[in-house]
């Protein structure tokens, strides 16, 4: 490094001058120079920067301390697990979503320190710590993430909820269940997605209950749970959904009883046709193909003349369904 003036980070990264550019990193004058020598140590990938990078998480500039972060993803040392752990417990969002998407990356050595944040006082963190958990996808969060769908914070029991439903472990059922009647719908609507990605048969009933839910958005969450749970004990409940007042909910409705494949389903699909939404009439119509009822052919013949071309084209499928079924 040169004795006067500020680091030449373009030639010292050409020459890979290690040394130099972890010089550069303590550079007080300038915090350009501190991020440009972080976000060089990165590409570099040498590991000797990992600790002098650890160091930088805590410059004064959000700007050095995320170019710091991103360094220590791309080296891709466990010794900055930790470091990034502390970060993601910070009151300073850019950086801890920062580095809970860097601890992401480390995978199952990030899992542990993660579950520490669960511990937080603060909602920001729980739920940034429990996004990053289910993406990493290690069944040890599960019980943590259990605990936390108690939490005060109504937002922190949405996302804990939704955390759970992407790891899918059974163990999360019945805490689930216990979410479907918590006092705000986020929670629930997140809640019911989650079961039916989990796809246990115990939540079949309690889902079904939740068809009768006050706010649309759950309803609607509710029924698309009930397509993933496939069981035929739904089939009523999705039939009288079709008449829901909400065109969201009656398209997942819809969907869901293409699914479910009861044929009781067959006329209160064949009135969704004339539905005004395009959506609800695209969903009515792929499920009559998919149920392969010869009383739907007459209708889906007049679908094909509908103003909407997706209208037509999904009655076109659905009567192709139904000649293949006949054949």
């Amino acid at each position: 490094m040169p004795l006067f003036g500020p680091p030449n980070i373009d030639k010292l990264a050409a020459d890979r001058n290690i040394s130099g550019l972890i010089d550069a990193l303590t550079y007080r004058k300038d915090r350009f120079i501190r991020q440009a020598a972080a976000r060089v140590l990165g590409q570099i990938k040498d590991t000797k920067a990992v600790q002098p990078l650890i160091s930088a998480l805590q410059d004064d500039s959000g700007r050095v301390r995320k170019a710091a972060i991103d360094a220590l993803g791309q080296i891709g040392d466990d010794r900055a697990v930790h470091a990034l752990a502390a970060i993601v417990r910070l009151d300073d969002k850019q950086s801890r979503d920062a580095a809970a998407d860097i601890l992401v990356r480390f995978g199952h050595a990030a899992v542990m320190p993660l579950v520490e944040a669960l511990g937080h006082d603060n909602q920001y963190v729980i739920r940034a710590a429990a996004s990053a958990l289910a993406r990493i996808g290690d069944p040890r969060a599960v019980p943590h993430l259990m605990n936390c769908l108690d939490h005060a914070a109504p937002h922190v029991r949405r996302d804990v909820a939704e955390a759970l439903g992407t790891l899918a472990d059974p163990r999360a059922v019945e805490p689930l269940i216990a979410r479907l009647s918590d006092e705000h719908y986020g929670t629930r609507q997140a809640a019911a997605r989650a079961l039916g990605e989990i796809g246990d048969p115990r939540a079949v009933d309690p889902v079904i209950t939740l068809l009768k839910d006050p706010v649309d958005s759950v309803v609607r969450a509710a029924a698309e749970a009930l397509e993933h749970l496939e069981d035929p004990r739904a089939v009523p409940g999705l039939i009288d959904a079709l008449k829901h007042e909400d065109k969201y909910v009656r398209q997942a409705a819809a969907e869901a009883l293409g699914v479910l494949g009861d044929t009781g389903a067959v006329e209160p699909l064949i009135e969704n046709l004339r539905h005004p939404d395009k959506y609800v009439r695209v969903a009515a119509a792929g499920s009559l193909g998919n149920l392969g009822d010869p009383r739907a052919v007459e209708a889906l013949t007049a679908a094909q003349m509908d103003p909407d071309e997706a209208v037509r084209l999904a009655a076109g499928y659905a009567l192709n369904k139904l000649r293949h079924a006949a054949v």
